[in-house]
């Protein structure tokens, strides 16, 4: 009498069936497809990278090392190119990028990001401040004046400006100003002075503001020009911008 069972070999193990194969492998992977939903108690460390994807196998989002620079970050991307569209870390100078947050639109620009080397304000966008010509003045040799002055808030770390001297009449053969900012409470901070000039001269400089400053009410910049004679002159604003802390250390001489 026999058992009906197939024989075995002494020594040899029973392999299972290609059917119960298939029937592990698709387990494990609902399994994995499991894990990967509860993301609740999750950690990535700091050799590890966390990514995204779209369905059209653009990538959507990673944490960890960044695929252009290698720096570390969290970045999420444009459905449509790949390309970055919003990004948090710690900044990468040798790459032209300071910031430490920015948006980028769908052709790779940056159009707002802070200044991550000044540690504070705005690198994008730069905001103008309207400044305006103060009218009616008559100029004592030696007097310093506010010629111009434009009331605004300050977001950007720094602020560059230019003002054109003209029409000097009297006894006005020249004059030098300084780029002065003041908050609210009257505290304020200026450039060094420009050297005395002619008329048809345009006076520059770049000012780096402290971070009180920063969204502070009722502040100002103004030019503080001083003549070399008396009379009239005038001194028309030729801009008045946001700068970056970046373009404050290339500019010493405009200081």
């Amino acid at each position: 009498m026999t058992s009906g069972l197939p024989p075995v070999r002494a020594g040899a193990v029973a392999q299972p069936d290609q059917g119960l194969i298939d029937r592990i492998r698709r387990l494990e992977t609902i399994v994995e497809e499991q894990q990967r939903r509860d993301m609740n108690r999750a950690t990535v460390g700091q050799g590890g990278t966390f990514r995204g994807y779209f369905d059209n196998g653009q990538l959507a989002f990673t944490f960890g090392e960044d695929i252009d620079d290698g720096v570390r970050k969290v970045r999420m991307n444009w459905p449509s190119t790949g390309g970055v569209a919003f990004q948090v870390g710690p900044g990468n100078p040798n790459a032209n990028e300071d910031e430490q947050f920015k948006l980028v639109d769908q052709s790779g620009n940056k159009v707002f990001a802070t200044d991550g080397l000044a540690g504070y304000g705005l690198a994008e966008p730069s905001f103008q401040h309207l400044m305006v010509q103060t009218p009616g003045l008559a100029w004592v040799s030696g007097v310093a004046q506010a010629a111009t002055v434009a009331f605004t808030y300050f977001y950007n770390a720094a602020i560059f400006s230019e003002v054109l001297v003209r029409n000097f009449a009297g006894g006005v053969t020249a004059m030098a100003g300084k780029l002065r900012a003041t908050d609210g409470l009257g505290n304020f901070v200026e450039s060094s002075s420009t050297s005395p000039s002619g008329a048809n001269a345009t006076h520059r400089r770049v000012l780096l503001l402290p971070e009180s400053m920063i969204n502070a009410q009722n502040c100002r910049v103004e030019w503080i020009m001083t003549p070399t004679g008396s009379g009239t002159a005038e001194v028309w604003p030729r801009t008045c911008r946001g700068a970056t802390k970046s373009f404050y250390d290339i500019d010493v001489g405009d200081h």
